[in-house]
């Protein structure tokens, strides 16, 4: 069916339905789909004859010529049959409805109860290809829920690929909070979202303030990404600090000594060093690393955790001179 979908859609609207009546024109889109399945040709063809013969409110017959395509999907993409949303949709797409009409379509049929449909809606916001249209598969899509994590991942590259665009931040943003995505594909919308700069700040100080741990860990990875551009969000930054997860702390405290050197988060790191959790004592070692050459005390704390009893921690504390040994 989408092959058939994308087929008919190649054809130029002024061809497609040049010459052809309402009632013509029912009776001949199912060949031009080139469905494989004869059985379904017939379905889709019956099944939108019904739509417009039946439909109560509206009273229409295939004799009315002033009939309108959109007014037959509007009715139409409501309808019972998925077949006759599946041509309401087809139709939406080609026909000569400006761009914002489209996406608006478009977009009701991403939460169509039917996945083939919910895909050549995407495929079609794909083939208009315009910032608006990206951003509706953005807000709507939920690629990942229907399996599609690599069509997911190429409409976040797509994003990146444009350009700092300000006009995807909020929808990158909702994209993270809400979660939905596969978890690689989250951390490339944080990269997105770093990539716009500026524009993306309140949205990134969002995600920083956010009730979920998750989130505010992505937060912090706009930040890590920004790097020393992340400079007017320092203080939002250090008031993570006072964060309640342990770790979410250490990474605070990382992030403002590679933003401007602050080291107003090492007595916050060096609390931790003893804390009863492995989990806390490895974030402890992996900021203190940050802090380790110009402070001593960072130094002292970090050759403590060398010989912690757990060996990720000192894994972590130790990396830096497992590296130091490689590079020689």
């Amino acid at each position: 069916m989408l092959s058939g979908l994308m087929e008919f859609l190649r054809v130029p609207s002024h061809q497609r339905y040049a010459g052809l009546t309402l009632d013509e024109w029912v009776r001949e889109l199912p060949g031009r789909l080139k469905t494989d399945d004869g059985q379904l040709g017939t379905l889709i063809r019956q099944a939108f004859g019904d739509a417009l013969l039946k439909h109560d409110h509206a009273r229409l017959t295939l004799r009315e010529s002033d009939m309108k395509f959109r007014d037959i999907c509007d009715l139409a993409r409501q309808h019972g049959n998925r077949a006759v949303r599946f041509l309401a949709m087809a139709t939406m797409f080609a026909g000569d409805r400006s761009e914002v009409d489209r996406i608006d379509s478009l977009k009701a049929m991403l939460h169509d109860e039917c996945k083939s449909i919910r895909c050549c809606a995407i495929i079609c916001l794909r083939q208009i290809g315009t910032i608006a249209a990206l951003i509706a598969i953005l807000d709507d899509g939920n690629l990942s829920s229907m399996g599609l994590v690599g069509e997911e991942s190429d409409l976040l590259w797509e994003v990146r690929r444009s350009g700092p665009a300000p006009e995807y931040a909020a929808s990158l943003a909702r994209f993270v909070r809400g979660g939905k995505g596969y978890y690689k594909n989250l951390w490339l919308a944080v990269d997105a979202l770093a990539d716009i700069g500026e524009a993306a700040f309140p949205h990134i100080r969002e995600l920083l303030a956010d009730k979920s741990l998750r989130v505010r860990q992505y937060g912090l990875g706009a930040i890590f990404r920004l790097s020393h551009a992340a400079l007017p969000l320092i203080a939002d930054v250090r008031e993570m600090l006072r964060d309640e997860d342990p770790g979410i702390r250490c990474s605070a405290a990382s992030e403002l000594w590679r933003i401007n050197g602050s080291k107003d988060g090492l007595s916050v790191v060096l609390s931790l060093r003893d804390h009863l959790s492995a989990d806390v004592r490895s974030a402890a070692a992996s900021a203190l690393r940050d802090f380790s050459e110009s402070e001593a005390s960072a130094e002292a704390a970090l050759q403590q955790l060398e010989s912690d009893a757990n060996e990720d921690v000192r894994e972590i504390a130790l990396f830096r001179k497992k590296h130091a040994e490689q590079s020689l």
